[in-house]
């Protein structure tokens, strides 16, 4: 399982209202929170866009942090206080958040900083009828030289908004479900096609309905770069009716055309394990999960076979499940279809799995993919850096297996006027001097 998917769904129980906080109310810190669109009143299912403004009659002597959703998974910062609270729960109890990523800080004063998000990503409503909201933030920090870190946690408390929830009719939720699919479907053509697409993703997580929950487990191919699966993962392991989920994986994991990857496997087993189900019992049920997928595989065809086929070794390489021969057939099929992997999963083999599939029949491959170049606009972007971490650890097993036939390669990377590699690269040539770049160096 890939990292990211482990930090996700990893964590302790979290309630409706995430962990309460345990940071006094600072009076000095302002939070107004707010409708974004003004909206008042919502169908069960639509999204509900907040907006939060952080401000302090006090100039810079607070710092707010600025993270918002990622793919880690939703931020555990703020906590959401409905009442009544008995028509809505959490869609993802089993789910702790997390308060990682990447983010900024910014100082307080008069005027708000705003943080946008969905109450949908920790509010499903279950029930129509009139409720008041009130949020309370653990997002701001207040400077203390007595502390290590240089700041204390204090908690900001919202005034209270209304919101009232109206029950969906089927018209509503065809025409949502069929113009977020519409426009998941068209050409894309710009870059801001990605905002709209990663919007139309959340439309369906939210949606709650049986065709938007197929929708997802259909879109979720392990293909994606920019984090959509992810999206479609929330929603399918959210989505209330879990036999109806497991019913849907099941069906796409038969489909000969679909790729089925380690967050799909994951979810399969979510939504076919009991929620309250022990480690081992859960370990038996990804098993079984493993073994759907290898009845899968001899019917799978082209992209699907290869993304399957890697989920199938890896998984078998992680539970230690599989004969020998089994896991060395396996291997020897993926082999054969590297090049046909996503780019991810090259990296991840000749990265984490390197151990496990050595061997000399995979020169030819490894020097291809050392040898390959591709300039990009900003390689500190992704895929540039992928790419050139896929190139350095092919660079390094080449020459792990034919030191004398890589040498020439890594020459030439030196002497490249723009290195793709760092020393930590190329720096295990055993030369002590090396005259072929001294022209280059000189």
């Amino acid at each position: 399982m890939r990292l990211v998917a482990l930090l996700l769904f990893v964590g302790i129980a979290a309630g409706q209202t995430c962990a309460q906080s345990t940071s006094p109310v600072d009076p000095n810190v302002v939070l107004t929170v707010a409708i974004a669109n003004s909206q008042r009143e919502f169908r069960i299912g639509e999204i509900i866009p907040l907006q939060l403004g952080f401000s302090s009659p006090v100039k810079n002597h607070y710092e707010l942090n600025m993270a918002q959703y990622d793919r880690i998974g939703r931020m555990n910062y703020e906590q959401f206080n409905l009442s009544p609270s008995g028509g809505a729960v959490d869609p993802l109890p089993n789910t702790a958040g997390s308060m990682g990523g990447l983010t900024s800080f910014k100082l307080l004063n008069t005027e708000p900083w705003t943080i946008k998000l969905n109450l949908n990503e920790w509010v499903r409503f279950t029930q129509p009828g009139e409720y008041r909201l009130i949020i309370s933030s653990n997002r701001v920090a207040v400077r203390d030289p007595a502390n290590p870190s240089g700041t204390s946690a204090v908690t900001a408390r919202s005034n209270e908004i209304t919101l009232k929830i109206v029950k969906p009719d089927r018209a509503w939720q065809k025409r949502i479900f069929t113009n977020a699919v519409a426009k998941l479907d068209a050409p894309r053509s710009r870059e801001a096609d990605q905002s709209e697409r990663k919007q139309s993703f959340e439309t369906l997580r939210f949606l709650g309905t049986a065709d938007a929950m197929r929708e997802l487990v259909k879109r979720m191919r392990g293909e994606d770069s920019d984090g959509n699966d992810y999206i479609c993962m929330l929603g399918i392991i959210s989505f209330p009716e879990r036999s109806l989920a497991r019913t849907a994986l099941e069906e796409a994991l038969a489909d000969p055309n679909h790729p089925i990857d380690s967050n799909f496997l994951y979810v399969l087993t979510t939504a076919s394990a009991d929620t309250n189900a022990s480690n081992e019992n859960r370990r038996e049920t990804q098993q079984r999960a493993v073994e759907q997928l290898l009845a899968a595989l001899p019917a799978k065809r082209d992209k699907a076979l290869s993304i399957s086929l890697s989920t199938a070794l890896n998984q078998a390489w992680d539970l230690n499940s599989l004969p020998q021969q089994t896991t060395e057939k396996l291997m020897g099929q993926l082999v054969s279809l590297f090049d046909k992997l996503p780019l991810h999963e090259q990296n991840t083999l000749l990265s984490f799995r390197w151990e496990k599939i050595k061997s000399s029949a995979l020169l030819p491959i490894l020097k291809r993919y050392a040898q390959s170049y591709q300039d990009f606009p900003e390689m500190r972007a992704e895929p540039a850096y992928t790419l050139r971490q896929l190139s350095a650890n092919a660079l390094r097993h080449w020459y792990e297996l034919d030191p004398a036939g890589a040498r020439t390669a890594i020459i030439t990377e030196i002497s490249r006027p723009r290195p793709r590699f760092d020393a930590r690269v190329l720096g295990f040539l055993p030369d002590k001097t090396l005259p072929e770049v001294d022209f280059v160096l000189g």
